[in-house]
C-alpha cells in the first residue's frame, strides 16, 4: 500500500512538472509581448514619441457613409520635429465606425507609402466592380489590408455587390457600402488627403 502511495505521488509530481513546462512552452516571451503592443506605422510611433517636441498639421477630409448609421473618416496628418522640420512623418488616421447594435469604432493609421498602394487597390477595385456588374459570381471578395489593419474591399456574390472597410481585426469595426458610389467616394477622400500632404510636406 505505502508503494503504491509513493508511485501516485511521484506521477502526480510529474504531470505537475509537465503541465508548468507546457505553459512556458505556449506563453508568449516577453520580446513577443512588447512586439504585439509597438505601433504597427511609423506615423504612429512618431505621434506617440515621449519627451519629444512635435508639430502635428492635419486636415479633416469628410466621411463617407454607409449601412445602419456607419461611416469612414478620414483626417490626413503631417508631423515633425522643430529642429528636423525637413524629415516630416506623413500619413492618415481613419475611424471606422460600425452603426446598428455593435457600434464599435476603431481608429487606425496608414503610413504615406501604404496609403497611395490603397489608393491603387481602390481604382482595381472600381474597375473590377464595373466589370462584373453582369457577370454572376459564386462568393468573391477583394480586399486590401495595411500593416495597422485598415482594410477596403467588396464583396459579390451572384450579382449582389457589397463594398466594405474595416479597423482592427477580432472585435474591430466594419463599414458596409451597398453603393459602388461610396468606395469612389472612399477612393476621392484619400486622393485629396494625398494632394494636400504631398503640398505641405514641400513647404
Amino acid at each position: 500500500m505505502f508503494e503504491q502511495e509513493k508511485l501516485m505521488e511521484k506521477q502526480c509530481i510529474f504531470i505537475l512538472c509537465a503541465v508548468i513546462e507546457l505553459f512556458f512552452l505556449i506563453s508568449p516571451g516577453p520580446e513577443l509581448i512588447a512586439a504585439a503592443n509597438e505601433p504597427a506605422t511609423k506615423l504612429e510611433a512618431f505621434l506617440s514619441k515621449a519627451e519629444t517636441l512635435i508639430v502635428i498639421e492635419s486636415v479633416d477630409l469628410g466621411r463617407v457613409e454607409g449601412t445602419y448609421g456607419a461611416y469612414v473618416e478620414m483626417k490626413a496628418i503631417v508631423s515633425y520635429e522643430p529642429i528636423s522640420a525637413n524629415k516630416k512623418i506623413s500619413g492618415f488616421q481613419v475611424t471606422v465606425y460600425e452603426g446598428g447594435r455593435n457600434e464599435q469604432r476603431k481608429t487606425v493609421f496608414v503610413d504615406l507609402d501604404e496609403i497611395e498602394n490603397v489608393s491603387n487597390a481602390a481604382e482595381y477595385m472600381i474597375s473590377l466592380s464595373d466589370k462584373w456588374k453582369a457577370v454572376r459570381r459564386l462568393n468573391t471578395e477583394v480586399a486590401f489590408t495595411t500593416r495597422d489593419t485598415f482594410r477596403i474591399g467588396f464583396s459579390q456574390s451572384g450579382y449582389s455587390w457589397q463594398g466594405f472597410s474595416s479597423g482592427g481585426y477580432g472585435v474591430g469595426a466594419v463599414c458596409r457600402f451597398n453603393s459602388l458610389e461610396d468606395l469612389k467616394a472612399v477612393k476621392l477622400l484619400i486622393n485629396s488627403g494625398l494632394e494636400w500632404v504631398k503640398s505641405n510636406e514641400g513647404r
